[in-house]
């Protein structure tokens, strides 16, 4: 904690133990934070993994019917949006362990290259 926070709480009355004690409860890591990033973390997974082959098959009819700009849009949509799931997951992951970013950096790109 600060210098400057803990002589606000001395000067509102707290003493020293409970500066400490509140010092202790800030800085301790909770588990339960750590799991439910584990959860969102394998679901935003499975949700791009599952938009990505979505987006697979819904592009094969619209590559027969629509014209050029039409097309080209749609791609840019359905591309933004499988691109904004990704980032979720990304800035998701940055306080997970490593193995975590390494299965992301695996499996996307393996799941982009059978897509093509």
């Amino acid at each position: 904690m600060k210098e400057k926070r803990k002589m606000d709480l001395q000067e509102k009355g707290w003493n020293e133990n409970e500066i400490k004690k509140a010092e202790s409860i800030l800085e301790k890591e909770e588990k339960h934070d750590t799991h439910f990033s584990k959860i969102v973390f394998w679901s935003a997974l499975v949700v791009i993994i599952f938009a990505n082959l979505l987006v697979s098959l819904i592009l094969i009819p619209f590559l027969i019917v629509l014209n050029k700009w039409l097309l080209y849009t749609t791609i840019v949509i359905l591309a933004g949006t499988v691109g904004f799931l990704y980032n979720f997951l990304i800035t998701d992951i940055g306080h997970l362990e490593k193995k975590h970013h390494l299965t992301a950096a695996i499996i996307i790109p393996i799941l982009a290259l059978a897509n093509m």
